[in-house]
């Protein structure tokens, strides 16, 4: 949703600056492949690193204990 957006923001300047305060009058999106590779396998090794600790306090229970508090 966030690259449609920027696609959007790229193509049709729809967010207008100032022209007394900013040398440009438009809002310029500019970004690289690359920068959005490194941004999702950075979430994604986030998320997998959180999720460990949960993961291995749950596989340390029994199933009548993990039950029993529901």
């Amino acid at each position: 949703m966030g690259i449609g957006i920027c696609l959007l923001l790229k193509e049709g300047q729809f967010i207008q600056l100032p022209k007394e305060i900013y040398y440009i009058d438009y809002l310029p999106v500019y970004f690289k492949v690359i920068d959005i590779i490194i941004i999702d396998s950075a979430a994604i090794i986030c998320a997998f690193l959180f999720s460990l600790l949960p993961a291995t306090r749950a596989a340390g229970l029994s199933a009548c204990e993990a039950l029993r508090y529901e």
